[in-house]
């Protein structure tokens, strides 16, 4: 595909283009689990307001975000803040809201610091929330720790609780460890046993802090298929209504395949990423906190200073959009897969790699071809079924 045919958003700025803004209200996080890709997650520094009105101006004025944008509040433990301080933060962002953009907040929580007044909170002002528990007690106490070493089931379990007696919806992160896929029957019944129709699966991934992954020195591909494999056939024959993320939009393109599949991560402004002190960043939100060897960090600019509208003519931003976009280029050429994902993560690219402009990762085996693999199989099975 010769380059006048990729998305002019790498070069200039023309449509609204962010549907996703990821903010870190503080690096800090009250757990410490063994596999957490954060560098900093010790520091206890947090969003001042008044860097939250910069970021705010920022957003609001630069005409990037779409008319429907999520922001995640994320990057250490949101609710380590107190609720006074999204109290402010909602209606400082809602005061720059001059062009009517449908906003939704949403966390990503480790669930352990949920109360009755968090949920209040959450309810009253439309929150998403999603919560980080990786299954049962022998798995998620394995990984998932405190900085005393003690596993956080429980703590966690008592946010779940907190949140389903409140009628709060939300969805679950659960991180695939080699051990937890090695147990789908277990997971599946722990789900089941909780009432937990929304499932997120990410896989235990080297990346950023995080140097090694249990997956390493296994036949992850043959597990994951497995693991997978299980757990749809579970769904099918049990729970058809339990959404899985890494399935149900795989399937729903392999069945209807008549939309142009991007990745938002690869995607130049489709995410933007701020931290505490103001530095922005786009494409996969993990670049925001990371230092790499060659390429050092891969911030873009501080809103104290800088527009977003700027960013591409940022000296770095350049010469990484131009290796993400080789590579983009480079997995349409080569994978069979490229329909299904749009040429893939450039964290994981970078992290496994050591470059943006390459192709397959660890990841994109699993989160892609696995998946699609495994989800093709099971649309035979269905049409097989159906003939009888």
């Amino acid at each position: 595909m010769p380059d006048s045919a990729w998305p002019r958003q790498f070069d200039r700025l023309e449509d609204p283009a962010c549907n996703l803004v990821i903010i870190q209200p503080t690096p800090f996080c009250n757990i410490n689990c063994r596999y957490c890709y954060l560098p900093d997650r010790s520091n206890r520094k947090h969003l001042a307001l008044e860097t939250l009105h910069n970021i705010s101006s920022a957003l609001f004025t630069s005409g990037l975000l779409s008319q429907r944008t999520t922001v995640v509040w994320h990057a250490g433990e949101p609710l380590v803040m107190p609720i006074s301080f999204y109290e402010s933060a909602f209606d400082i962002m809602e005061s720059y809201n001059f062009s009517g953009i449908d906003v939704t907040h949403a966390f990503q929580s480790n669930g352990t610091l949920l109360s009755r007044a968090w949920c209040d909170f959450i309810k009253s002002r439309g929150v998403r929330i999603g919560l980080s528990l990786d299954g049962p007690k022998f798995l998620h106490d394995a990984s998932r720790v405190d900085r005393l070493g003690k596993g956080t089931f429980e703590r966690t379990m008592a946010g779940l609780r907190l949140l389903q007696e409140h009628y709060i919806r939300f969805h679950i992160i659960m991180v695939l460890t080699q051990a937890a896929l090695k147990h789908p029957d277990e997971v599946w019944g722990f789900c089941m046993q909780e009432q937990l129709a929304d499932l997120c699966f990410n896989v235990e991934e080297a990346e950023g802090a995080n140097l090694h992954s249990s997956l390493e020195h296994c036949d992850a591909d043959s597990l994951y298929r497995a693991f997978l494999s299980r757990i749809v056939d579970l769904r099918g024959r049990f729970a058809p209504n339990v959404h899985i993320r890494e399935i149900d939009p795989l399937l729903s393109n392999i069945k209807f395949g008549d939309r142009d599949i991007r990745s938002a991560e690869n995607t130049p402004f489709s995410i933007l990423s701020f931290d505490c002190d103001g530095n922005f960043s786009t494409f996969s939100p993990e670049l925001l906190t990371m230092k790499h060897s060659q390429l050092g960090r891969f911030i873009f600019g501080n809103v104290r200073a800088d527009s977003l509208r700027n960013l591409t003519n940022h000296e770095h931003y350049i010469r990484v959009a131009a290796d993400i976009r080789s590579g983009i280029q480079r997995c349409r050429r080569e994978c069979d897969y490229f329909s299904m994902c749009g040429g893939g993560a450039p964290v994981n690219k970078l992290c496994e790699n050591g470059t943006f402009d390459s192709t397959e990762t660890f990841y994109c085996r699993l989160r892609i071809k696995a998946a699609v693999d495994v989800g093709l199989i099971h649309l035979e099975n269905e049409l097989q079924i159906r003939k009888r």
